[in-house]
């Protein structure tokens, strides 16, 4: 089969030794929609954190009591684990960047340039958000439960009321 037609009387259905059935353009487009997919769904991922610190900013400081300081405490966590995976996506989308740029030197082109300035970059903006969200809701959830336990000890003032129910 030494004919490079492609007619469907011509194409073999399984590759002759030392050739492949997969074109080397079939496996780039494939790498470079994958490319996009990681980087897609890691910002996706960015919007649902930003949704979800909303859903437990708004239900911690509406809840009295201890329910607070909780929500804080496990909206907290369940972001941590959500910021997780989006650095592993961007860890494929990076590993995946990296056989792209391989294919890219061979034609002289460069597929991500450098960042013009490092801090720009998206990981060091969501690394550094992720702390400034840990610190909010830590803070509040403290501020909460030593505004909660000192309430409940002095149950007269009326800030107590407004605060425990």
């Amino acid at each position: 089969m030494t004919d490079n037609k492609a007619t469907p009387e011509a194409t073999p259905l399984t590759p002759e030794p030392g050739q492949s059935l997969v074109l080397a353009n079939e496996v780039y487009r494939l790498l470079g929609t994958y490319y996009i997919y990681q980087d897609q769904i890691g910002w996706s991922r960015i919007q649902t954190i930003v949704a979800v610190e909303a859903g437990v900013l708004a239900g911690a400081l509406s809840r009295k009591g201890i329910l607070g300081p909780l929500a804080l405490v496990l909206g907290t966590l369940l972001l941590h684990w959500l910021y997780r995976l989006i650095r592993r996506d961007w860890q494929v989308r990076d590993h995946t960047a990296g056989l792209l740029a391989d294919v890219n030197k061979a034609y002289g082109f460069d597929f991500t340039p450098p960042p013009t300035l490092g801090v720009l970059r998206g990981r060091v903006v969501l690394a550094r958000l992720q702390t400034g969200i840990v610190a909010v809701n830590l803070t509040l959830a403290l501020i909460q439960t030593v505004l909660f336990w000192h309430l409940a000890r002095t149950p007269s003032t009326a800030l107590s009321t407004i605060l425990l129910g």
